[in-house]
């Protein structure tokens, strides 16, 4: 019987596929064909009473009929008293009656499926007059047919979050200055460092990576001691440390040695480190026991190691800030009289360690603003102006330019207590406990002149009064009469607009009089009583960070950094240097700053040292660390800081021509920055820049190895479509494909001059670009339109195509069209041809330093440094290179194992594709032997690759490594036997499919298994070349006999080639020989193994919008949307109990539609799949469970700045790798 995939490479069959898709109607509906899941998320009463009340109501919609339900379908819900739809979400209400609520699914991807194939989720918030306990819907109708009505019951409340900082210890200022425990002026830089306040009960982080470099708390706190820290700042919940159980951080880990610590904080490429340049070393190292993490944290009480993580960190000579999260813990507003008995109680606890007494510093309340605090009381009511649960003013009184004002009904003992009152009653007790803590004072109640939370010192009265916001005079002048004035610093926090959402004085001028006037004057002119009695305040940020991938953030931190150091247009006259700044955060789960340490918490954001640098941070190599200060900066000020020259493309500034590092200039691209974490890899799953596993979807474009200079095709045609190279890159992206194959020579690139490529045209319009890549056999959904470029070319001449392309040379224009996809969200694989270019067999050495010398000038560029994949060698057999030396040549393992040593150091996050080579006896093609069982190998005399595995699985690279066998047809092979079904399965099998199951094992035990990218291409003309590729499509995708429990799913490839290529029975492009039409069937064909243009439905490979019920959204009656994108990463190996593991990544988008509540940190998100087993890894989320009992997985997301503001004001991200026992790892709800 011939399978599917056969069937969809002739347009008769396509037609007969798409009409038992799509042609079935709603009409065809028999009752209960349809399913419908119920959910009440919230309930509450409404202010107007009368019995009136508000419900949010999600719905989770399947067809388990024969036939699609295509939209538009109509849809009726009944329930008990309701009255008006108050919104809706993917639900056209049409109308209400009495007890039923009518409307219509219209969205091109609410059609439903047969079969239950998929489901579409729709949210409704409704008025109604019932009480909580009847208010789910009695019936629900599609098309006028019954459904099967399931409730399912409201989640619990949300888990209560925690927070941690630490603080300094026998400290004092004087002059506006902090002076340290030598009497000298003490310059703080510092990191925030975040876990005892999320419920983590430890530093977050230490569940990461492999070795102690980052699931060792001893040894993070040296990396950060090595990058030139010498303070940290813990924020923590009063509720964790008194009230949590602490969780155990004891683990095992592989040792790393010094040489490995000092490699992960060391700029890339520096080699000017004097030779006897000092090694700090850690004052009080932990005691280790080897092959063990953490064995030496305490476990017995939260605060107990809480204290001893302080005294820990005091011993090593830091400066702790304790911080206590006030948007997480609202102790304070609960239990006042516990909060104010607490402070002393911990400083106490603190002090007995006599190192620790003398370095801890105190932030008593963070961000007062969170939960509504001024200054002071007002009106004799209290001064939170938001209930705890609320956290309601946030950047929203700036973004949103008004207050969301909510009077507290009672707050224990607060009926007269603002801010002031609590800072003054704080530190009257904590003084009285350790005389030598400095105390940290945020800024509060200034929305309008400050832009973010804690900011907001200003004390000026006509400021005040023409801002209308909270006065700290009242708290200054009391203040200043206290004992402790000398221990005081003020605190604010500042952060630049893709935090602060600021859309005006976040740069230039505007910023400076804004920050002078908020704190800026307290460090020159100080704070003066009346009588002409001043005092200068020492200065410290107490929080300020940036993922720095908001082109607005770039300026914003240069004129910052200016400000703080007081130089250029930043010395405005009113302030002097600040000196002290604790960065937003080490934690690489930190939300919209992101961390320090990317996503794998080991590798440095070297952007962000490079800021810290300019305003005084220095590294163990900058030969201005001094580990042996007690006092004084260990950080060294920089006299002057320039903001990093911008690439000549893809870097989100407007610069028409920049002159990049390598000396040439290209014309630049206008784009948006995006992330640029880079690649890697876990088991069998390529990771992505966003840190999530994905397929790898790509399509060879040749050009640059047959000397033509340029990418073939655009002087191969008369047509646009083809002529112009940012028009071909968008049919790309429109067509699914997320990846582009480079083939180059290296003579190419130094040798040749570029041939013109700037000729006369009329760009096509965006219907006639989109007409050219949508299968004419296919209807459009409706509303959708092709993705448009990320980047485009800044300059480019009317009427030409091309003119943005850049002359200098090849090498040069080769980097800006690498830059240019990458920009545009395409992965780049270098791939050098060994038949066009024979540099690896006449010199290994010159090879080697060429793909040095490349990589080096690729990786200039952050968007191609991020999206890089190196493919050394294109075809190792073409060469004629074996596994081992032969004949003369190197062994293809040695040169992949030089190339790597050579080039991993330069970008680390880089990917290597690695080809088979000379198993022929045993494969169907070269390119695919892999073949590692001694026994095979020696029985066919063929080449063997276990020693350059051996030594590969002893690399720290090893993660960066993806297989690639090459898969050609009959057409190409000429073989006439065993190319299709069983025989095939067995071969692929044997030579590289165990590869990303059982995976390839060293003596002793030692096993990896690795991602599979198969390079495939046919014309598809023959039956045989038919045969062969619609049983590959099975092998991949584990269909029927495909499925042969040798090998996991392989969703990513290379298609050879874009432009059409001559063979013997046609052509293998997706463009036919006119270089502007696609050839269908191969489009056809590739989307039975994972490609998705753009017109296609979405599944669940692609983003469909559903709703996900958030626990804690009954304040106001709240409710959200979520959208998720989920990736099938293929399948792992079986459990230890024989069960199917697949591994999925999903990614939820939060927003809250309720018009005018917030939902508060934290809250509980919810996901359902009864396929579920366990989370390997979330971000954004901490996991209340990561065995998925049940089949639910469960998290808080406790960060203050994932509050979902209003109306679909912002969204929030989170996401997870997933486990299951089904390849459907879809969310149920």
């Amino acid at each position: 019987m011939r399978a599917l995939g056969s069937c969809l490479l002739t347009p008769a069959c396509l037609t007969l596929a798409l009409s038992l898709l799509g042609s079935a109607t709603a009409a065809a509906l028999a009752v209960n064909d349809c399913s419908v899941t119920a959910q009440v998320s919230s309930h509450w009463a409404l202010s107007t009473g009368d019995n009136q009340y508000a419900a949010s109501i999600s719905l989770l919609l399947s067809n388990n009929g024969t036939g699609t339900i295509a939209v538009p379908y109509d849809i009726s819900v009944e329930g008990v008293g309701y009255s008006e739809v108050v919104q809706a979400l993917n639900f056209d209400s049409t109308g209400t009656s009495t007890g039923v609520i009518n409307g219509t699914a219209s969205l091109y991807w609410e059609t439903l499926l047969p079969l239950g194939t998929n489901t579409v989720n729709l949210g409704l918030i409704i008025q109604t007059t019932s009480n909580a306990s009847n208010v789910a819907p009695t019936a629900v109708s599609i098309a006028g047919k019954t459904c099967n009505l399931n409730i399912t019951q409201t989640p619990g409340a949300a888990p209560a979050g925690g927070a941690i900082e630490s603080g300094s210890g026998s400290l004092t200022t004087s002059g506006g200055n902090i002076i340290g425990l030598d009497g000298n002026v003490l310059n703080l830089m510092g990191i925030n460092y975040f876990g005892f306040d999320d419920g983590n009960t430890m530093v977050d982080g230490l569940w990461a990576g492999s070795d102690q470099l980052t699931l060792d708390f001893a040894t993070v706190v040296y990396r950060i001691q090595l990058l030139g820290f010498n303070a940290v700042r813990l924020p923590f919940s009063f509720q964790s440390l008194y009230n949590a159980a602490p969780k155990s951080q004891t683990q095992t880990c592989s040792a790393v040695t010094t040489e490995a610590i000092l490699s992960s904080v060391t700029y890339p490429g520096k080699t000017d480190i004097p030779a006897d340049q000092p090694v700090p070393t850690q004052a009080s190292p932990a005691a280790q026991t080897p092959g063990v993490c953490n064995d030496y944290v305490p476990s017995d009480t939260t605060l107990d190691r809480f204290a001893w993580v302080v005294s820990y960190l005091a011993a090593n000579n830091f400066y702790v800030l304790l911080d206590n999260q006030f948007n997480l813990d609202t102790t304070v507003l609960d239990d006042y009289q516990q909060w104010l008995t607490w402070w002393p109680s911990l400083i106490s606890t603190i002090s007995q360690d006599a190192t620790a007494s003398l370095r801890i510093m105190v932030d008593i309340l963070n961000e007062p603003d969170c939960n509504g605090l001024e200054w002071s009381a007002a009106n004799g009511k209290p001064a939170p102006k938001a209930l705890a649960l609320v956290c309601a003013e946030m950047d929203s009184e700036i973004a949103y330019g008004k207050r969301l004002k909510q009077n507290a009904e009672s707050v224990n003992a607060m009926h007269n207590i603002g801010a002031g009152d609590l800072y003054l009653a704080a530190m009257d007790a904590i003084y009285a406990v350790n005389p030598n803590v400095l105390f940290f004072i945020e800024g509060t109640g200034q929305s309008g002149l400050a832009d973010n939370w804690g900011d907001g010192l200003c004390t000026d009265a006509s400021t005040i009064s023409s801002y209308g916001i909270s006065d700290p005079n009242p708290f200054f002048t009391t203040l200043m009469g206290k004992q402790y004035l000398d221990q005081v610093v003020v605190a604010p926090h500042i952060y630049p607009p893709s935090i602060s959402k600021a859309t005006s004085n976040y740069d230039g001028s505007g910023l400076f009089n804004r920050l002078s006037l908020s704190f800026g004057t307290l460090n020159k002119a100080g704070y003066c009583l009346s009588d002409g009695t001043c005092h200068q305040f020492a200065v410290c940020i107490g929080e300020t960070g940036t993922a720095f991938t908001n082109a607005l953030d770039i300026p914003a931190m240069a004129d910052f950094a200016s400000y703080l150091r007081n130089t250029g247009s930043g010395a405005d006259g009113l302030h002097n240097a600040i000196s002290n700044v604790f960065w937003w955060a080490w934690n690489a789960n930190s939300g919209d700053t992101k961390g320090l340490v990317q996503d794998d918490w080991l590798t440095v954001n070297w952007n962000k040292v490079d800021w810290l640098a300019s305003v005084g941070l220095a590294p163990w190599y900058a030969n201005q660390f001094n580990p042996s200060s007690t006092s004084s900066s260990s950080s060294a000020a920089i006299e002057s800081y320039t903001e990093p020259s911008p690439p000549t493309s893809g870097d989100g500034f407007s610069t028409a021509t920049n002159t990049s590092s390598l000396g040439t200039n290209s014309t630049a691209i206008a784009a948006e920055s995006s992330a640029t974490a880079g690649l890697t890899t876990v088991n069998a799953s390529v990771i992505g820049v966003s840190g999530l596993a994905i397929d790898l979807i790509g399509v060879t474009w040749p050009g640059f190895d047959d000397g033509n200079t340029m990418f073939d095709g655009l002087l191969d045609s008369a047509s646009s479509f083809s002529q112009d190279f940012q028009t071909q890159v968008q049919r790309i992206l429109s067509l699914g494909f997320n990846m582009v194959k480079i083939p180059f020579s290296f003579n190419d690139l130094s040798e040749l001059q570029p041939l013109d490529f700037v000729i006369n045209c009329t760009l096509p319009t965006t219907a006639q670009l989109q007409s050219s890549v949508t299968n004419p056999n296919v209807t459009s959904p409706p509303g959708r339109s092709i993705p448009a470029l990320n980047a485009s070319a800044a300059t480019v001449i009317s009427g030409t195509c091309n003119s943005y392309l850049p002359n200098d040379s090849v090498l040069d224009r080769f980097l800006y069209v690498v830059d240019f996809l990458a920009t545009n969200n395409l992965y780049v694989v270098l791939s050098n041809n060994v038949t066009a270019d024979n540099t690896v067999a006449v010199s290994p050495s010159m090879w080697i330093q060429s793909w040095a010398t490349l990589v080096t000038a690729v990786s200039a560029y952050p968007a191609s440094k991020s999206h890089l994949i190196l493919d050394f060698i294109d075809y190792p057999d073409k060469a004629g290179l074996k596994w081992e030396a032969n004949n003369g040549l190197p062994g293809s393992g040695d040169l992949y194992l030089a190339a790597m040593e050579a080039t991993n150091p330069i970008n680390p996050h880089a990917l290597f594709m690695i080809k088979g080579a000379d198993q022929s006896t045993l494969t169907t093609n070269g390119g695919q032997g892999f073949v590692t069982s001694q026994t095979i190998i020696s029985e066919s005399y063929s080449s063997n690759p276990n020693a350059f595995f051996r030594s590969l699985l002893s690399k720290s690279y090893s993660t960066q490594v993806i297989l690639a066998p090459i898969v050609e047809p009959p057409s190409q092979t000429g073989i006439t036997t065993g190319f299709y079904e069983t025989p095939l399965y067995a071969i692929l099998s044997e030579a590289f499919g165990y590869m990303n199951d059982a995976g390839y094992c060293a003596t002793g035990g030692i096993c990896k298994n690795f991602p599979l990218l198969l390079e495939i291409g046919s014309p598809l003309t023959s039956l045989d070349d038919q045969l062969m590729m619609e049983s590959l499509a099975n092998y991949m995708t584990l269909n029927g006999l495909g499925n042969d429990g040798l090998h996991a799913a392989i969703g990513s490839f290379i298609w050879n080639k874009w432009t059409p290529a001559a063979v013997s029975t046609g052509t293998e492009g997706v463009l036919t020989a006119d270089y502007v039409t696609v050839d269908w069937n191969k489009v056809d064909f590739l989307g039975t193994v994972g490609l998705y243009p753009w017109y296609t439905l979405p599944t669940a490979h692609r983003t469909v919008p559903v709703t996900v019920d958030i626990n804690g959204t009954t304040v106001n009656g709240s409710t959200c949307a979520v959208s998720y994108s989920l990736t099938e990463a293929g399948q792992g190996a079986n459990t230890t109990a024989g069960d199917a593991n697949y591994l999925s990544s999903l990614q939820l988008t939060l927003t809250n539609l309720a018009v005018n509540a917030p939902i508060a940190v934290p809250y509980t998100v919810t996901v359902n799949n009864t396929a579920y087993t366990g989370v390997t890894q979330s971000f954004g989320l901490n996991l209340t469970d990561s065995t998925a009992q049940a089949g639910i997985i469960a998290g808080s997301v406790p960060d203050y700045w994932n509050i979902l503001w209003p109306s679909a004001s912002n969204n929030i991200t989170v996401s997870m790798l997933v486990q299951g026992s089904s390849i459907d790892l879809a969310p149920a709800q």
